[in-house]
């Protein structure tokens, strides 16, 4: 996968550069330090993921995302970030980063939210989720449990159950039941219902 990186920091960007190399199937095509230098990237060249800090000068992460969104669509975005409130996670969710991890994170955590969005899906660290979980518990409705809402932005996400069992740690059955539950408390039939209930109440 051809990867472009867009951060104002130039050791953090060199470092940045380096770490993915490491990461076997990545090939880092673009190095810039702000989003509009992003988008006249995209003017003459390609790249199928872009990995971006949220506060550049220019153009931050978040107005960069809706950018892409109507100029390169199928572009996927992984924010990767020191901000940790609650706020700026949800609005870059919501703008349609596909990928929310800290630079504070692991080698091997970074690897698994590279190969994770690479294979279609999406992937947030675990204290993004307990943050937008946090911030949810109280609007929820239906007595939807922590884990419930966990595992419905799991579904939403796209994954299938086997998917969610392996990133959570538990069994398929676990998940189903789970599953189940959750289309019982919100009233709703498929997935496309779900969708539509977890941006009625903030939980996307």
């Amino acid at each position: 996968m051809k990867l472009a990186i867009a951060d104002d920091h130039p050791v953090f960007l060199e470092s940045l550069t380096l770490l993915v190399e490491k990461i076997p199937g990545y090939e880092v095509v673009g190095k810039m330090s702000n989003g509009r230098e992003v988008l006249e990237f995209f003017g003459h060249s390609k790249a199928d993921m872009v990995l971006t800090d949220i506060q550049m000068p220019v153009m931050g992460g978040i107005e960069l995302i809706g950018e892409l969104r109507r100029l390169q669509p199928d572009v996927k975005v992984l924010m990767l970030t020191m901000l940790e409130d609650t706020e700026t996670i949800k609005a870059a969710l919501k703008a349609g980063a596909v990928g929310y991890v800290f630079k504070s994170a692991s080698l091997e955590e970074f690897a698994r939210a590279l190969n994770t969005i690479a294979g279609g899906g999406k992937y947030y660290s675990e204290l993004v989720m307990q943050r937008v979980l946090e911030s949810t518990k109280e609007g929820a409705m239906d007595g939807l449990t922590d884990r419930e809402l966990e595992i419905m932005r799991l579904i939403v996400s796209g994954l299938k159950s086997s998917e969610i069992a392996k990133q959570l740690f538990i069994s398929v059955n676990t998940v189903e039941t789970h599953r189940k539950n959750i289309f019982s408390k919100t009233r709703v039939k498929n997935a496309v219902g779900l969708s539509h209930y977890a941006r009625k109440h903030g939980i996307i």
